[in-house]
């Protein structure tokens, strides 16, 4: 693609003041600087711009504020694993267990169907498929591979290879 060229009008002395000192900073032109500067705002730079505008807090703080936050902000010597089998009440959770439940899974479609969101179906179908493992899914299932592999890739399958699909125990 061609580069353009555009004015830029409206600008204020002090903004173009910044501008020069910044590029003469960074040793670059100040268009190179505007363009980065753009580039960079919109996403398309590979570095990240640096900014400047708070260092001159840096080594601002005294001795006892940073100690106070050295204290507050380091993890204490004292921490260690949790008994998590001493708690009353608590059970462990079993999250393949939630994935493969055909019941939540069926009430996660039926949501994503309500708030007219085909992806989250999809999206609802692989994760339940996921956790059943596909591999052997795929053993007790009446289909070939490549439809298997199209219905999740593509997230277009008809109704009645979802129906397979989910009918497998």
């Amino acid at each position: 693609m061609a580069s353009s060229n555009f004015n830029l009008r409206g600008l204020s002395p002090e903004t173009m003041i910044s501008l020069k000192k910044e590029a003469r900073r960074l040793r670059m032109s100040v268009n190179a600087l505007v363009l980065k500067m753009i580039e960079g705002e919109l996403g398309f730079a590979s570095e990240k711009l640096m900014y400047h505008d708070l260092d001159h807090l840096a080594g601002s703080w005294s001795s006892v504020e940073e100690a106070t936050f050295e204290e507050n902000t380091q993890l204490s010597g004292k921490l260690s694993k949790a008994k998590l089998d001493k708690v009353p009440d608590l059970t462990l959770a079993d999250p393949l267990k939630e994935l493969i439940d055909p019941k939540k899974t069926a009430l996660a479609i039926l949501e994503c169907l309500q708030n007219n969101d085909p992806e989250g179906v999809m999206e609802m179908i692989a994760i339940y498929l996921e956790a059943k493992n596909k591999t052997a899914l795929r053993k007790g299932v009446a289909l070939p591979k490549s439809t298997m592999y199209s219905a999740l890739k593509h997230r277009n399958p008809t109704i009645k290879t979802l129906a397979k699909l989910m009918s497998t125990r």
